[in-house]
């Protein structure tokens, strides 16, 4: 759960599109498949036009991670690793 929630991102379920990005064959669910994701559980999106990014969390993993929605690319929270400590 997302404890101060950044300028520019949401939590809410219309904006996030949960069953258009993360459906089996959706494209937030392809691109983590592509780097060896499996089970994302997404966190927020960036509402601000243009930005496309989604932070999404992985159980199998217990990591954080940021999928670039206009480049295709994910990458992983290195430092620090806690999502409230990222946000």
């Amino acid at each position: 759960t997302v404890v101060n929630l950044p300028v520019g991102w949401s939590t809410q379920g219309e904006d996030m599109q949960i069953d258009y990005y993360w459906v089996a064959d959706g494209e937030g669910t392809m691109a983590t498949k592509k780097v060896g994701i499996t089970n994302p559980t997404p966190v927020m999106i960036s509402d601000d036009l243009g930005d496309g990014a989604y932070m999404f969390t992985s159980p199998s993993t217990g990591k954080t991670y940021i999928w670039n929605m206009m480049m295709n690319e994910v990458y992983e929270y290195t430092k620090p690793v806690v999502l409230n400590d990222i946000i």
